[in-house]
């Protein structure tokens, strides 16, 4: 291939650029008169008149229904001379309803005439009617010339204006629309395309427009990087090249000699020039714009190329500096694509129109972790470098890839240019070529259309709605889900609670019910369970169901169980005041455990003396024991120690070893409420339970089983040797004035 062919690669438009001037425009005016002979006169009389070079061309209308479908047809007439009476005696007024209301035509002049002013007042017709002068036929005659000479001119300011405040707008969505573009092939097609749209061409062969690259580093005089309409590139040959742009050589020249935009009659060229190259560094790489019409170019539109190319000049300019930036802000160096920051920026950067047609793909590698502690970081990484390479593949031309997190990618793409949900998918499942062979993917996706998240939501907020639907997706073990808008609700009363939750724990708003231990023989009351509440200024309660997962999600169980603490202390000695010596339990995290604090109030109490250490006892879930089995031993075994029981909660639903449970300093196992609903002869429930109580037998636990709710359930735990139980058979969790009433009466 030789260097022309390199460089220039068009369509196969063979034809000559013209550069020929046509002459000038006439000025068209139209008559609406049912006076033929009266109309005969308007054109002798304007047939020579010339206003500002230009000559004027008078069309007729013998009916305001002629005239309408006139001008419904011809969108440059700038005066209209209308005849008040016609067909009907209001038929020209009504004509001028229909121009400016249902025509919409807001800048024609209308000068209206009549032969009988009687018929129409002048006052009130230009009171009540949009009109621009008002005259008597009979006063016309010597006055037509310098009327329509002052309409025309009037109507051609307007019409600027309208021109350029329509241009100016174009202009403003244009390079709001390019200011998105960060490669220069993006953004070079980009602008020919904005350049397009605000000059309005069609992209026939009399119109065309290329953007060239000019750098000294190179031997090509120039590149071409985008082209459009008849410079579109195709299989031209370099003769043929050469031949079509060979009228323009010396436009592009001169641009670059002089640095500055070169406007001529049909073609323009628009020079870009770049900042300073850093210091020691050489950059001599320019840009121009060639730009070919199929008509003059007018005054109005060189000040609106004008204006563009000042709007668009800095992103040329820096455009280098920018990529370099990119590189070091915005990509991912081990997979080459671009990182979270980038898509972040890119959200803030969609206008409305492009926020509400496009959506979020994200996909999360299942198996990161595993494949990294496998095979080794770096060979996961080109594990998911060929991912992205099949993705793109897969995916319609142009997705752009984003590392969003270390094992999840995302793509931010038109709505309606994505696959459906059964497409979207099969992309959960895929055999990823890798070093001659075919590696299996197991991916999560998630879709979240930008249309269903209101655009003041900030982005990363975006990202985390989108991110909370890969999350929910892979609990669910799904391949693909969709976001809907009430996760967005769903996360703002998370919130809202959360703000609530932080003031009821600021204001010690929180409160424990107590719920009766019952001796199982007898139902004697032999302690209780510190439940905690959160009562609302109503005089309902949230769910501990709710409030809970948020508290230790976000951080503030620690906080919540010190609170609980000191109100079950103090419950227990409310209760050992009133001459009940019944120990209460109160739940304990592994974290608070190994948190200073928690663990020095709580001895703290236990040494002050005002309440016997045996009336509390301290309730762990069987998992969390096993986890920190190592770290929690000591410190409940000194907490045993001071003379303070210990329970095991939850217990079945856990993976206790043997061997520690041998060794497990704690007094009490709890058999989980689960269990105690599936005691019906022979079911799974019923062996776990019998089991438990076995194992509590053997190693010296007390057995106490939860969620008690019939007299079958009771008699059966008895007959197994379980002792002690709770649930609603017996009573339900009450504060504790009302357990002091209850104990007083029972």
């Amino acid at each position: 291939m030789t260097t022309d062919e390199q460089l220039f690669s068009f369509s196969s438009d063979d034809q000559g650029t013209s550069t020929t001037t046509n002459s000038p425009p006439s000025w068209k005016v139209l008559s609406v008169e049912d006076d033929r002979r009266y109309q005969d006169s308007l054109i002798f009389s304007l047939q020579h008149l010339i206003v500002l070079g230009r000559p004027v061309e008078l069309l007729t209308a013998n009916s305001a229904t002629e005239a309408a479908l006139i001008l419904s047809r011809t969108h440059d007439i700038g005066l209209i001379l209308l005849d008040v009476v016609m067909e009907e005696d209001n038929a020209g007024l009504g004509l001028v309803e229909t121009i400016r209301n249902t025509l919409g035509n807001q800048t024609v002049r209308i000068v209206l005439l009549t032969g009988q002013p009687g018929v129409a007042p002048r006052t009130r017709v230009v009171q009540d009617y949009d009109i621009n002068e008002y005259w008597d036929k009979a006063e016309l005659h010597d006055r037509l010339p310098s009327i329509v000479t002052t309409n025309l001119r009037t109507w051609q300011t307007m019409t600027e204006l309208e021109q350029a405040h329509t241009g100016l707008q174009m202009v403003v969505e244009a390079c709001q629309h390019i200011s998105d573009r960060h490669d220069l092939t993006r953004f070079s097609d980009t602008v020919l395309e904005q350049i397009a749209q605000v000059l309005g061409l069609k992209g026939n062969n009399d119109e065309g427009i290329l953007c060239l690259e000019h750098s000294h580093q190179t031997t090509r005089p120039f590149t071409v990087l985008s082209s459009f309409g008849a410079f579109h590139q195709g299989q031209s040959s370099s003769h043929d090249l050469s031949r079509k742009l060979s009228t323009f050589f010396p436009a592009i020249e001169l641009a670059l000699t002089t640095q500055k935009h070169q406007f001529f009659d049909n073609h323009a060229v628009l020079f870009f020039p770049h900042s300073p190259p850093p210091e020691g560094t050489e950059n001599n790489t320019v840009h121009t714009v060639l730009l070919k019409t199929s008509e003059p170019l007018s005054q109005s539109v060189i000040r609106l190329l004008s204006v563009f190319s000042e709007n668009i000049k800095t992103g040329f300019t820096n455009l280098m500096l920018l990529n370099r930036l990119q590189t070091l802000s915005y990509f991912d160096d081990s997979l080459r694509i671009y990182n979270r920051n980038w898509l972040i920026r890119n959200l803030n950067l969609l206008s409305p129109t492009r926020w509400q047609s496009s959506a979020l793909l994200l996909f999360s590698l299942n198996d990161y972790a595993e494949r990294t502690l496998t095979f080794g970081h770096t060979a996961v990484e080109r594990f998911l470098a060929s991912l992205v390479k099949q993705l793109k593949q897969k995916l319609p031309t142009g997705a752009t890839m984003v590392r969003l997190g270390r094992e999840t990618l995302a793509t931010l793409y038109p709505a309606e240019r994505l696959p459906d949900a059964a497409t979207l998918q099969q992309l959960a499942f895929m055999d990823i070529p890798i070093e001659n062979a075919s590696r299996k993917a197991r991916l999560t996706v998630a879709k979240l259309n930008l249309d269903d998240v209101d655009q003041g939501v900030p982005p990363e907020e975006v990202l985390h709605l989108a991110q909370s639907v890969l999350y929910g997706a892979r609990l669910a073990k799904q391949p693909f889900r969709t976001y809907q808008p009430e996760v967005l609700k769903r996360i703002q009363h998370d919130f809202d609670l959360l703000q609530q939750l932080i003031r009821a724990l600021e204001e010690d708003q929180l409160t424990i019910f107590l719920q009766p231990k019952i001796r199982l023989t007898d139902e004697q009351v032999v302690g209780f369970e510190a439940l905690v509440r959160w009562p609302r200024p109503d005089g309902s309660f949230t769910s501990p169901g709710l409030f809970l997962p948020l508290a230790e999600k976000s951080g503030l169980l620690d906080a919540l169980d010190l609170q609980v603490l000191h109100k079950a202390f103090n419950a227990a000695k409310r209760l050992s005041d009133a001459g009940y010596a019944l120990p209460v339990a109160f739940n304990a995290t592994w974290s608070d455990l190994n948190n200073d604090e928690y663990v020095d109030q709580l001895m703290s109490r236990l040494d002050s003396g005002i309440l016997a250490p045996a009336m509390l006892e301290l309730e762990i879930t069987e998992t969390q024991a096993m986890a920190g089995y190592q770290e929690l031993a000591p410190r409940l075994g000194a907490l045993r120690t001071k003379g303070m029981s210990v329970s095991i909660d939850d217990f079945g639903t856990g993976h206790s070893s043997l061997a520690y449970l041998t060794t497990l300093p704690a007094d009490t196992i709890k058999i989980d409420r689960s269990f105690i609903q599936q005691l019906d002869s022979g079911s799974i429930g019923e062996h776990v339970t019998e089991t438990v109580i076995a194992l509590g037998r053997r190693f010296n636990f007390a057995v106490v089983a939860e969620g008690i709710e019939t007299r079958q359930q009771q008699a059966r735990l008895v007959k197994m040797g379980c002792l002690i139980g709770q649930g609603f058979l017996f009573a339900k969790p009450m504060p504790v004035d009302d357990i002091l009433q209850w104990l007083s009466t029972s």
